[in-house]
């Protein structure tokens, strides 16, 4: 199964009424936190690692086994 399959598949899928609904409530859960947390001033990503996954720089060493083809 290739990543086309998966998308076919998920594209066929339609959602029954349970999980729009449990969707819905999760959103607004969600939302709820994240403004609460943003009212008391606290800051959500400051501690979140900005690394750009596709970037060259794997912190590996050059040469090493991992790191050849």
């Amino acid at each position: 199964m290739d990543l086309d399959d998966i998308l076919a598949l998920a594209t066929g899928h339609k959602p029954t009424v349970f999980e729009r609904a449990s969707a819905g409530r999760n959103t607004r859960w969600v939302q709820q936190q994240y403004a609460r947390a943003k009212a008391d001033g606290r800051d959500l990503v400051g501690d979140v690692d900005m690394h750009d996954p596709l970037s060259d720089d794997t912190g590996e060493i050059p040469g090493s086994p991992a790191r050849r083809s």
